[in-house]
């Protein structure tokens, strides 16, 4: 187990993000304790990985602002883009898709149709919640309008 470091845990403040708040993001309600490297980040071997322990953490800050724009932007698919904080229209689980990897995400159509035109040609998609969903993002990932 390790703890946050006090210069993880004013990055934290300085976004309003408690470390507690941090940790659930990451981890769920149900896990009381940091999981992550000292440096905030959840990687816990991002010292001596992606930075010197001297150095200061720069994923900390990237990943709060991502944060940001999500807890701004509310519940979102999980096709939504983590760094744009763009709506969804309609359920979120209106399409599911399925990678070449069998990696599976839901959708609403129009987050749904971006990450299918970024999976192509090997990207599948289904009906969700919604029947016709799939022929919609089908459609528009392929920059057809019906």
């Amino acid at each position: 187990m390790t703890a946050l470091n006090p210069s993880a845990k004013e990055t934290l403040r300085s976004y309003g993000v408690t470390a507690a708040e941090w940790r659930r993001h990451h981890w769920g309600p149900e896990v009381t304790t940091w999981h992550g490297d000292t440096c905030g980040c959840p990687d816990d071997r991002c010292i001596n990985h992606h930075h010197e322990e001297h150095e200061e953490c720069r994923c900390l800050p990237v990943l709060l602002q991502q944060y940001a724009v999500q807890r701004e932007a509310g519940p979102r698919c999980q096709c939504a883009p983590p760094d744009v904080a763009s709506p969804c229209s309609g359920p979120m689980d209106a399409a599911r898709l399925v990678n070449p990897l069998g990696y599976e995400l839901t959708g609403c159509v129009p987050h749904a149709a971006k990450v299918l035109e970024n999976w192509r040609p090997s990207g599948r998609v289904y009906p969700g919640s919604v029947e016709s969903a799939a022929i919609d993002v089908f459609n528009l990932a392929h920059g057809r309008t019906s």
